[in-house]
């Protein structure tokens, strides 16, 4: 296996550093500088409640941004083809809180080569089918719970902790680039990629390697229309218009009936329109589908919970929030939503008891 590894790495160290790659104006075709939010997509609606708030960009940021967007390219034009699916990535500025990809879009509070490589991996990976692929959470889930415990038994909890990610003796023989790498198995693909970048010292286990490569480094994606689909059905969703994001999810999944964004999607729509059994089977649909380790699956317990007690089903309805309390301890309104489903039990218990 060491023999493996060191010529990998030795691989590795020769595609990145001394090939020379073709770049520079490339990648533009990919990308479009924005002072505004464009119109009729999600981000629009957002931005329309209040959501999502942006500033013109000035020639001293662009510069910067567009010698990083270089740099990145020259070494993972996969993920520019990826993110650009749909349509060009629209590159915003914001004033306030951390830069990020979201949305189909990048927006930069602040400009580095670690969050442009870091962010574009999660454009590049919009509607998260790579991480839930059944390929990728083989590969990895292992890796993440195995580098949670040894980082645990060594006193670290916090993720983000600079003392933490400094940690390298301990995670980097587990195979995960960082320590926050284990945060969430969306975090996990964005690290790689963030170290394949900027950190040629880091070896991937050769597999994990392997399928970097072949599905964002060198991707060479067709249209997915199912994503496209998507876009607008959510897009309907926040607009209020249910109708058509009902049409617009259901021709998504019909797609791709794995397309576990899009069943969360729909499933909300459904719980707005009172097709509870429906929307009930969707959440469910979208449960099975995710990693213990992804980020949102709060948000299908959340829904299916809530889905629940507005049927009835009380019990059931508060072991799902319950579960979604442990996922995401923080996540907004969830402790109010848990309070009013008990005493809505309790109403039921006094009319039985009566």
């Amino acid at each position: 296996m060491r023999g493996v590894l060191r010529s990998f790495c030795a691989i590795f160290l020769y595609l990145v550093v001394l090939v020379p790659q073709v770049h520079g104006a490339e990648w533009e075709k990919y990308v479009e500088f924005r002072d505004t939010v464009k119109a009729g997509t999600v981000p629009d609606a957002l931005e329309i409640q209040g959501k999502i708030s942006v500033q013109p960009w000035n020639e001293t940021d662009k510069a910067r941004l567009r010698e990083y967007l270089d740099q990145v390219y020259s070494r993972a034009p996969g993920l520019f083809r990826l993110g650009a699916s749909q349509g060009p990535i629209p590159l915003y500025r914001i004033n306030l809180g951390a830069s990020f990809g979201g949305h189909g879009s990048l927006w930069f509070s602040y400009i580095s080569i670690g969050a442009v490589a870091h962010e574009l991996t999660h454009v590049a990976d919009a509607e998260h089918k790579i991480v839930r692929s059944a390929e990728f959470r083989n590969l990895v889930e292992p890796l993440i719970a195995e580098t949670r415990s040894v980082m645990q038994q060594n006193g670290y909890s916090d993720y983000a902790a600079t003392d933490a990610g400094a940690r390298k003796d301990l995670y980097y023989p587990v195979g995960l680039p960082s320590y926050y790498a284990a945060a969430t198995i969306q975090e996990t693909l964005a690290e790689y990629i963030r170290a394949w970048v900027l950190a040629p010292d880091f070896v991937p286990p050769p597999e994990v390697a392997s399928f970097l490569q072949a599905h964002l480094i060198d991707a060479s994606p067709e249209t997915d229309p199912s994503a496209a689909f998507y876009r607008r059905g959510k897009f309907a969703r926040l607009q209020g218009d249910y109708n058509t994001s009902q049409s617009e999810l259901s021709k998504a999944i019909e797609l791709d009936p794995s397309f576990a964004e899009a069943l969360i999607e729909r499933g909300q729509v459904l719980k707005a329109t009172n097709q509870l059994e429906k929307a009930i089977a969707d959440f469910t649909n979208a449960i099975d589908l995710m990693s213990v380790f992804d980020w949102q699956l709060y948000l299908p317990y959340i829904n299916r919970g809530e889905t629940l007690a507005i049927s009835g089903q009380y019990e059931a309805a508060l072991a799902d929030l319950m579960k979604a309390k442990e996922l995401a301890p923080n996540a907004s309104g969830l402790d109010t939503t848990i309070a009013q489903v008990l005493w809505l039990a309790d109403m039921a218990k006094n009319r039985k008891a009566d």
